[in-house]
């Protein structure tokens, strides 16, 4: 029950961790557009999709079938972010968007990029140890507790703001998604030069 114990609470803590505050901005802006105008159903299924992807992309590296140099996946993680943020701002609201099963596409897609980024923790904690299934499974376990508890706060944050401090969620949505912008081009940029150096 310990060890159970632990590793749901490394993958808690891995994506709660304001160090890799790249995938709580991710969330943030893959999310926001969708806590208006009755788009709870498209906002389920983007996060089941997110959560699909990057399961799927967590099992197959930590189990080898996926090597990609971490520079490489990190410098991917900062690109999906930058998408996501230029979307949500041509976007603004999730109504517009008329061809929700691309998006969907798109976002399990970017789960597999930010799979690959889950696995260099538990890849680095598991070292040699047998059995890997248990682990893996709560340490994802761990992930989707710590991503649904950012997006609640996330929609509680955009509540307040929208309902005490009348800030239109179209504002906040442009707001969160330039801050976005200009992080995740810094990041990218970052990342390249760990690359090439």
């Amino acid at each position: 029950m310990g060890e159970i114990s632990l590793w749901f609470t490394e993958g808690c803590l891995h994506i709660a961790d304001f160090a890799g505050f790249d995938h709580m901005l991710f969330l943030l802006v893959l999310c926001t557009p969708y806590f208006g105008n009755n788009q709870l159903k498209r906002l389920f299924w983007l996060i089941t999709g997110f959560t699909l992807g990057h399961s799927l992309s967590l099992a197959l590296s930590v189990f080898g079938f996926i090597k990609l140099p971490s520079a490489w996946v990190e410098m991917g993680i900062a690109v999906t972010i930058l998408i996501t943020a230029l979307m949500a701002i041509l976007q603004k609201e999730a109504s517009e968007n008329k061809a929700f099963l691309p998006t969907l596409a798109l976002v399990v897609f970017f789960g597999l990029v930010h799979g690959m980024g889950f696995s260099t923790l538990i890849k680095s904690m598991l070292s040699d140890q047998a059995s890997m299934l248990q682990p893996l499974l709560f340490f994802n376990l761990g992930l989707e507790a710590g991503q649904l508890l950012i997006v609640l706060v996330l929609f509680a944050i955009c509540w307040l703001l929208e309902n005490m401090l009348k800030v239109k969620l179209s504002r906040q949505i442009r707001v969160y998604g330039l801050l976005a912008v200009v992080v995740s081009l810094g990041l990218t940029w970052q990342r390249l030069q760990e690359i090439i150096n």
